[in-house]
């Protein structure tokens, strides 16, 4: 019903003002553009090219975020950078990962809070690829409460991993262990839902 409800007020907030659908229509144009680009770009890349998968995953991104930027599709520059961010952690490019991850962040503080809560976590992720433990440590944290209001016992699981790793790391096994167990209670927790929505 909530779902619903937002839907219906979505629906007569358009309707309800025409002045509305022209920026909407440009706005959703404008972003499925550059999302088409994207894909253009990267299947010339490999084809055309003979640039490997991430090489033209990259040079898609890149494009991707000079379109975006230039249009302000600000939910496409944000999924841009985040990728790149991945592809520069995946080559061991670290503050390559934790500039680019924190462009993410800032790019989606003003979009929605699970897009903005996604790119937090994988900050502290490029923060530990990076050695900067006790950053990635405060920010596991904080997503890992920030989830934990939310609800998403998924995501907050996935975060308490993280940051038992950074402990057992740092050898602290008693404070590992203890916040493994929580990510553990909270996969109990999930698996409780499931079996209550079967029954």
């Amino acid at each position: 019903f909530a779902q619903q409800s937002r839907f219906d007020r979505y629906e007569i907030m358009v309707q309800g003002d025409p002045r509305l659908r022209r920026p909407m229509v440009v706005a959703f144009v404008a972003m499925l553009c550059v999302s088409v680009a994207q894909i253009t770009v990267s299947f010339y890349a490999l084809d055309r090219l003979h640039m490997s998968p991430a090489d033209a995953a990259q040079t898609a991104g890149e494009e991707a975020v000079t379109l975006a930027t230039t249009t302000n599709a600000r939910a496409v520059l944000v999924d841009a950078l985040w990728g790149l961010a991945w592809i520069a952690d995946r080559h061991e490019e670290f503050d390559d990962a934790v500039h680019l991850g924190s462009r993410a962040l800032d790019e989606a503080t003003s979009l929605d809070n699970a897009r903005r809560l996604r790119c937090q976590s994988d900050l502290g992720c490029f923060l530990r690829s990076a050695g900067r433990d006790a950053e990635a440590r405060a920010i596991f944290r904080e997503s890992a409460e920030a989830y934990r209001q939310r609800g998403d016992a998924v995501n907050e699981a996935i975060v308490l991993s993280n940051l038992g790793g950074i402990d057992l790391t740092a050898g602290e096994y008693e404070s590992a262990h203890d916040t493994y167990m929580l990510a553990l209670e909270r996969c109990r927790h999930l698996d409780d839902q499931f079996a209550a929505s079967l029954a």
